[in-house]
């Protein structure tokens, strides 16, 4: 009966290695922080226009580019 040899692999590492430059490292927590921002200026548009706070077209103005960002 011939023997089979088994090949001894290295084994990998389950763990990710952070190969990230900082650049890219710092775009998701950027992105996140802009989209949150993005998101309260959506929410806080309306409720200032039904305030009687700003007029319909700042309003429309400042949703349109929040809801764009976002």
């Amino acid at each position: 009966m011939p023997s089979k040899e088994v090949s001894a692999k290295p084994k990998q590492s389950l763990k990710h290695h952070n190969t990230q430059t900082p650049k890219k490292a710092m775009i998701k927590p950027l992105a996140s922080v802009v989209a949150l921002v993005s998101l309260a200026a959506c929410l806080v548009a309306p409720v200032m226009y039904f305030a009687g706070r700003v007029e319909i077209d700042s309003y429309k103005m400042v949703f349109l580019m929040a809801s764009l960002v976002w």
